[in-house]
This record gives structure tokens, C-alpha cells and sequence, in this order.
């Protein structure tokens, strides 16, 4: 870990902020219009050949069915010819069969019943002669052949179940987890009260927080470096005897970590402590790149020779020297925040916020712009995706319903006899649709 705080001054914190939630308006408006574009286009295009395929069902559906039509009339036709009044008492009877069924009772619940007098007659004698030997029969509960063929499997059933067998001897099965036991000993350890004496030292990697202090740069700034650091103890040996206890050892290291830091900062520029490295290539919005006039040179970094890792570097080789003839491991030295003089700060701070403002600013229109682009060009492929397949589809349906009409008048005007005919059949059909079990029939005797 390197960074401990990489937040902006709080007197500018709510600039920085805004071009935050700026850019992420900015995305979020494109993502939002995308999102919608992307939801909305590959449906329509999807619901479009949906419906040309529909179509296209409907075109094979209606002519198979009007020439499956005409085969089966053509069929009866020619028995019609042969022998008309039989072949029209017949059909007659058999949908007047149809429409005028005997109907009975039907309940499913009726099952359940006689299953459960069933079980009963079963299982009494069963579960008697368990109880008398001591056992307990227990019923698998899960179901059986898609949901069927076990009656416990029903939890509304369990009830009626022990009410019909009421014995102890009878359950239903419940296998449980097995639980995992875990045996560990922490083990004991001894000492001798009165002679020996447990110094504790810690192993762990521990922290050096310095405190901010004012450093004057190269360049004549005077500028707040707070520092911290990582160590451990390496020789608990040469750690004890030198310094004993770990407030010792804070003190020695504030002492000198803060002398190193105070060394290396006093050798360089501003410059070369605010930025992190020389290889650094910072990235750059492309449309702060090729933005308008009043960006400025926002994002462009100056050249350094060194950087602030370099100098971090030099803090932790200095130190390390120093540190380890008291038995301590210096493992890392970083700069955490590195601040102005507090009388310039408020003219800093207000230039910071106007510049990102002016980012903020042109975010949002950005953001808008592309949003508005993507919404109308949303519209446009979807109007042409509908319209499109609405034409293709009525295109589909009509020359699939005029097939049909050409079929179905060829056959039903081929003479007279197949005219006749044709009625007398839509008249049987009209009997089965329009006649239920709630309507009233009035037949006369003759």
C-alpha cells in the first residue's frame, strides 16, 4: 500500500466533486440513451421477425388447412354424390351426438378419497403391528412419477393422512444435515512465576504516523509534508537493548525519518514532489484534447528528473542506515499529502474551482448532446424496423388469405351438388359452436 489519502483540499473538495458527478452525468446520460437503444432495437428487430415469421406460419397454416379443408370435403363429397340423404342423416345424428352429450359428475377430489380409504384399509394393520414391535414407519415425503403415485408428497394432504391412520408408529421422514465438529487445542505453554519475566515483542509490521511539518522546497516554497512509514523489528535483541519498547522506538523514528525527509525535500523543486513519477504519462479526456478555446492546458504536466517515488527512495535508503543499528526494518516511506502555505491557498483554490466548473459545464452539454443523438437515431430505426415489417407481414397475410379463398371457392363451386353440400356442412358446424351445455333445444316429433 502506497496511498493513504489522495483527496483533493476540502475548500476545493466540492469542485472536484462536481466534475465528478459531471463526467459521470455525462456517462450516465450515454449509458442511459445507449442502454436504451440497446433495449429497445434488438427487441423491435426481434418482435419484427417475429411477426414476418408469424406470418409466414400463418401463410403455410392457412393454405395446408384450406387444402386439408378441401381434401376431407372433396372426400365426403363424393359419398354425398352417391347417397345424399344417408350421408346427410348421418352427419346430423353424429353432431347432434356431439352437441347433446350425456353429462355426469366429475371430481378430481374423488381420488383423493378413495386413495385415502385405500391407504387406510393398508396401512392400519401396517402400522398396528409396528407400534407392537416397537418400530415407527415413516413415509417419503418427496414425489413420485412427475408429482404423482406418493399421497404424503401434498403437504395439505398430511393432515387427512394421520387423521385417517391416528398412531405414533406412523411419521413422515426427515433427514437433516450432518453437522461438522471442529477440534482445535490452542496448547499450553509454562512459565516460572518470580524468575522468568515475558517481554513481548511485536512481529507485526507497524506504522509511524510523523506529524505535518513546513519545508521549504528548492525553489524558495515553503509547503506541509505529512509523511508516514512501515516497519518492523528485525533484531528483538539489538531492539531491546537499545530501545526497549515501542514509544522508544516512535520517538527514534521520528527523529530520523523526519530529518531524512526534511533533507531530501530542502534538494528539489515543487515540481518534483507533487508528481509521482518522470515516466508518468498522463491520460488525457479526448475531449479536453480537442476541445474549444477556454480549456487552457488543463492536464499537461511539466517535465521532471526525478519524481516523487525517486525521492521516497532516497528518504528510505538514508533512513534505513540509521534505523537498522537499532535493530529496526524500515520496509517503506511515503509522502501522504503534501500542501501550500496556507496564504496562497485561497487564490490556488479559487482557480482550481472555476477550471473545474468550466469541465463540469462542458460535461453535462456533452453528455446531453450524444444523449439527444442516440434517442433520435433510436426512433428512426425503430419506425423503419415496424414499418418495414408490417408491410411484409400484411403482404404475407393477404396472399396467404387469398390462396385460401382461391381454394376454397374452386372446390365449393364446382357444381351444384358441391354447393349444396358446402351448406348443409357450415350448418352442422354452426350447430357445434353456437350449442352448449346451457342451451335449449326444442325438436319437434316429427
Amino acid at each position: 500500500m502506497q496511498l493513504k489519502n489522495v483527496n483533493p483540499p476540502r475548500e476545493v473538495q466540492a469542485s472536484f466533486n462536481e466534475v465528478n458527478k459531471a463526467q459521470q452525468d455525462r456517462e450516465n446520460a450515454i449509458n442511459i440513451a445507449n442502454g436504451d437503444y440497446n433495449e429497445a432495437v434488438p427487441r423491435a428487430r426481434g418482435q419484427a421477425d417475429q411477426m414476418i415469421r408469424g406470418a409466414e406460419g400463418y401463410r403455410f397454416k392457412r393454405v395446408n388447412e384450406a387444402e386439408g379443408d378441401i381434401a376431407s370435403f372433396n372426400f365426403m363429397l363424393g359419398q354425398y354424390v352417391k347417397a345424399p340423404e344417408i350421408t346427410r342423416t348421418r352427419l346430423y345424428l353424429e353432431t347432434m351426438g356431439d352437441v347433446l352429450p350425456a353429462m355426469g359428475p366429475n371430481h378430481p377430489s374423488n381420488r383423493v378419497d378413495a386413495n385415502l380409504r385405500l391407504f387406510r384399509e393398508v396401512m392400519l394393520p401396517l402400522v398396528d403391528y409396528a407400534a407392537s414391535k416397537g418400530v415407527r414407519i415413516a413415509l417419503e415425503t418427496a414425489p413420485r412419477g412427475g408429482g404423482h403415485g406418493n399421497i404424503a408428497h401434498n403437504p395439505e394432504l398430511w393432515d387427512r393422512i394421520f387423521e385417517a391412520v391416528p398412531s405414533p408408529a406412523l411419521g413422515l421422514s426427515f433427514d437433516p444435515s450432518h453437522l461438522v465438529w471442529l477440534h482445535i487445542g490452542p496448547g499450553l505453554h509454562l512459565k516460572l512465576p518470580f524468575i522468568q519475566e515475558v517481554n513481548r515483542i511485536d512481529k507485526r509490521f507497524l506504522e509511524w504516523d510523523g506529524l505535518p511539518v513546513a519545508i521549504p522546497t528548492r525553489d524558495k516554497t515553503y509547503i506541509h509534508v505529512d509523511t508516514y512509514a512501515r516497519w518492523r523489528i528485525a533484531d528483538p535483541m539489538v531492539y531491546f537493548v537499545r530501545l526497549r519498547d515501542e514509544r522508544s522506538a516512535q520517538s527514534r523514528l521520528e527523529d530520523i525519518l523526519g530529518s531524512e525527509t526534511r533533507n531530501a525535500i530542502a534538494k528539489h523543486d515543487l515540481i518534483e514532489i507533487v508528481r509521482t513519477d518522470k515516466e508518468r504519462k498522463p491520460m488525457h479526456d479526448e475531449s479536453l484534447k480537442v476541445g474549444p478555446v477556454g480549456i487552457g492546458t488543463i492536464g499537461v504536466l511539466p517535465p521532471i528528473a526525478y519524481g516523487r517515488l525517486k525521492i521516497e527512495g532516497e528518504i528510505k535508503a538514508a533512513a534505513a542506515i540509521k534505523l537498522g543499528e537499532f535493530g529496526i526494518e524500515l520496509l517503506d516511506v511515503r509522502l501522504r499529502r503534501v500542501n501550500y502555505n496556507p496564504d496562497v491557498l485561497d487564490r490556488i483554490y479559487q482557480r482550481m474551482i472555476s477550471e473545474r466548473r468550466q469541465i463540469a459545464q462542458r460535461f453535462r452539454s456533452e453528455g446531453e448532446g450524444e444523449a439527444a443523438r442516440i434517442a433520435g437515431q433510436k426512433e428512426r430505426d425503430l419506425n423503419e424496423i415496424q414499418s418495414t415489417a408490417y408491410r411484409k407481414v400484411q403482404e404475407i397475410r393477404g396472399q396467404s388469405d387469398a390462396k385460401a379463398t382461391e381454394i376454397y371457392a374452386r372446390a365449393y363451386t364446382q357444381n351444384p351438388q358441391a354447393a349444396e353440400f358446402y351448406g348443409f356442412l357450415k350448418s352442422m358446424e354452426t350447430y357445434r359452436k353456437v350449442l352448449t351445455k346451457e342451451s335449449t333445444l326444442v325438436l319437434s316429433t316429427d
